[in-house]
């Protein structure tokens, strides 16, 4: 929004908004309580898919375990995410929406090929296709924290801003980062062995005891958007529930 431009979630007030560099969040604090239960809508599906994703992830990826990816069962959380990201407004946060919205739906075209990567064994397109669905979860969970940091700034939570902040640089350096150097190990070393299928680099869950750092490190990050998922929602309610007392005392 440009500076002495009115706000579109505070269409009553015909006032347009100081020169200030605040001055857009500070207007959008004053968001409709229609806008913040869309919100809080858009959150608890949000929240409900990644609560989804750490109870099937925890014998997935910290154990190794792949039955539940037999039964699509892993496919679930990924169209609740898909479904969140058209339930909320984009109005307030338009290219945060947007962005999650775009991985979502990216995420979700993708999910099934982990399934089918391992109903044919071997094959070197469903593998890479599983590789992209691992790096558009994790593009979606980075995503999806930019998005909870637009919202903390509507309802000004510096400490939750603070928190996604962090949050986002430990998906980068210790999710993403870590995962990339793991699969450019595994071409290395398959680059070394003269013979060995070009599809063992995707295998990157049988290399020890690194791969498992690496996996606890990709648990640890959804589990920490979750929390921040479940943060976020109680403080958008919290901020609903004032502002519909304020409407009715204001009435009366």
């Amino acid at each position: 929004m440009k500076t002495g431009e009115s706000c579109p979630s505070c269409s009553e007030n015909s006032e347009p908004t100081p020169a200030l560099p605040w001055a857009a969040d500070n207007c959008c604090r004053t968001a409709a309580p229609s806008h913040l239960f869309e919100y809080s809508l858009a959150l608890l599906i949000f929240t409900l898919a990644l609560a989804i994703s750490c109870i099937f992830g925890l014998p997935a990826i910290i154990l190794g375990n792949t039955s539940v990816f037999y039964r699509y069962w892993h496919c679930l959380p990924c169209l609740l995410f898909a479904v969140a990201t058209w339930v909320m407004p984009g109005s307030l946060h338009e290219q945060a929406v947007l962005a999650v919205r775009y991985a979502a739906v990216t995420l979700l075209a993708f999910s099934p090929f982990p399934t089918w990567a391992l109903l044919s064994s071997g094959n070197g397109y469903l593998e890479l296709c599983a590789c992209i669905c691992l790096l558009a979860s994790i593009i979606c969970l980075q995503t999806y924290c930019r998005c909870l940091y637009s919202l903390a700034q509507s309802i000004a939570e510096l400490r939750l801003q603070q928190q996604v902040r962090k949050t986002q640089w430990l998906l980068l350096y210790f999710v993403l980062v870590p995962l990339c150097a793991l699969y450019l190990a595994g071409a290395i070393i398959l680059t070394a062995r003269y013979g060995e299928p070009w599809q063992k680099i995707f295998h990157i869950w049988g290399y020890g005891r690194i791969s498992m750092y690496v996996r606890v490190l990709l648990y640890w990050g959804l589990l920490q958007v979750s929390f921040l998922s479940l943060l976020t929602l109680l403080l958008t309610c919290r901020q609903l529930r004032k502002r519909l007392t304020d409407n009715t005392s204001g009435k009366a």
